[in-house]
């Protein structure tokens, strides 16, 4: 499939689907984030109307069919003399075919290119020879396309696709690219919303792979009647101020190749508990670093995966229950009752949670218990200091510079216990944590060294 340029505009008429005598000549701009307008006379909407409309459909000059959804006018203007133009902007463009209501549009399968993901992968497809000095001068290239690999994804099918482009000009160029695709088949036809939801849920399970927020680019479909359409998502794509190098990666798939089934498993199993604190975990690694909020976000991201992933009672309910009885019993006055089982709490403390997660991890870093025992008391302190503005806490929060390595510390906690919930093999994580330069680092900065 031919997919649209970036930063070109494509002239087509365009109508609403419950109006389709109504057409108007318009431009359509495509900018490099994929940012999606459309430039149109007098517009569809009555005059200083900027009301959602849903849906606009067109036909471009070059006979492709779009639509285009949520659609809302954001900016209109008039001179004299001249007539009105309206800009319009939507959620979602699909290219490929028109649809009346987006209940038509649903799909068969879904496939995108992700960030970085040939370095996840991390299998060459290439040989090459060079010559020695005085040998005879020839460069032997020798290139196999890979395999499709295949895996279950639920209840769906999940592939990876490649395709190889070569332009060459028979004398003195050659270049040539190799792309890789990762597809979704799925076994029951799913509406668009659904399935970019599984590009996003695959797209985190690779963040957390590799450590930095990956996104995707150009995204294909198969719909109900068998069209290839082009789906573009209206936001703007984000780079990383570094970019992302084959050592930063934590763990690529031919670490796991073998336990890969089993991880992608696990991970469709627990994806909805853990999409919270993969969030959080996207959020720490996205963000400039910013105190204290940076700190306070790994915070929640390590409670909420207590909360939700470990056990999240000190008591019984039955035994909490006595306690409770037991307590307030002693009590005359209704209301000091009702304000002494509000205060009452059965869950964990946020110094036990952090206790009992860093004991879970500890035969990877390997930290002492006293040093354990002291960083937790100054990161609770720290976190009760911003958050409750205890001023009697200040002498004991952790400094400034201790704050950053100890959230970096976090995110290497953080990342292990949730490399360790997929299943994936303890001792490949240790391996890769002993020799991560910056575990070494930070060891180094906290002075466990």
């Amino acid at each position: 499939m031919k997919i649209l340029k970036r930063n070109e505009d494509y002239i087509g008429i365009w109508y609403m689907p419950q109006d389709d005598k109504n057409q108007l000549t318009g431009t359509l701009s495509i900018s490099e984030e994929g940012r999606v307008s459309l430039f149109v006379p007098y517009g569809f909407n009555r005059f200083g109307s900027f009301e959602p409309i849903g849906i606009i459909n067109g036909l471009l000059s070059t006979g492709r069919k779009i639509t285009l959804i949520d659609c809302m006018c954001t900016n209109s203007s008039i001179s004299a003399p001249g007539f009105q133009t309206c800009e319009y902007t939507c959620s979602y463009a699909i290219i490929g075919n028109t649809y009346k209501s987006v209940d038509e549009i649903r799909f068969k399968s879904i496939k995108t290119k992700y960030d970085y993901f040939n370095l996840w992968l991390n299998m060459s497809s290439y040989t090459i020879e060079m010559p020695t000095v005085g040998e005879k001068k020839e460069i032997d290239m020798h290139y196999k396309m890979p395999d499709i690999i295949i895996s279950g994804y639920g209840e769906d099918r999940m592939q990876f696709e490649n395709e190889i482009n070569f332009d060459y000009d028979g004398y003195s160029r050659f270049d040539m690219k190799q792309q890789e695709w990762v597809k979704f088949i799925f076994s029951k036809v799913r509406i668009y919303t659904e399935a970019l939801e599984v590009l996003e849920e695959f797209a985190q399970f690779l963040t957390l792979c590799m450590g930095r927020r990956i996104g995707c680019d150009y995204i294909i479909a198969e719909d109900i009647y068998d069209n290839e359409i082009e789906v573009i998502i209206q936001m703007s794509k984000k780079e990383d101020a570094k970019k992302l190098s084959e050592h930063d990666i934590c763990i690529k798939y031919t670490f796991i190749r073998e336990s890969f089934d089993t991880c992608i498993e696990e991970w469709v199993k627990k994806k909805e508990l853990l999409q919270p604190i993969i969030g959080y975990f996207v959020e720490a690694h996205d963000r400039e670093f910013h105190i204290p909020m940076s700190f306070l976000k790994v915070i929640q991201a390590l409670e909420a995966f207590s909360r939700r992933m470990r056990n999240n009672q000190e008591l019984s309910e039955e035994d909490f229950e006595k306690m409770v009885q037991r307590i307030v019993c002693q009590l005359e006055e209704e209301e000091d009752k009702e304000l002494i089982t509000s205060i009452l709490s059965n869950e964990p403390r946020l110094r036990k949670r952090l206790t009992d997660l860093f004991i879970e991890v500890n035969d990877i870093f390997k930290i002492s218990r006293d040093k354990r025992k002291s960083l937790i008391a100054h990161i609770v302190d720290t976190r009760n200091y911003y958050t409750h503005f205890d001023y009697t806490l200040k002498n004991k929060i952790l400094n400034s510079s201790k704050i950053y390595y100890t959230t970096q510390f976090l995110k290497i906690v953080l990342k292990v216990i949730l490399l360790k919930e997929l299943g994936i093999d303890q001792g490949l994580i240790n391996y890769r944590i002993s020799n991560d330069q910056e575990w070494l680092f930070l060891k180094r900065q906290l002075g466990w060294m």
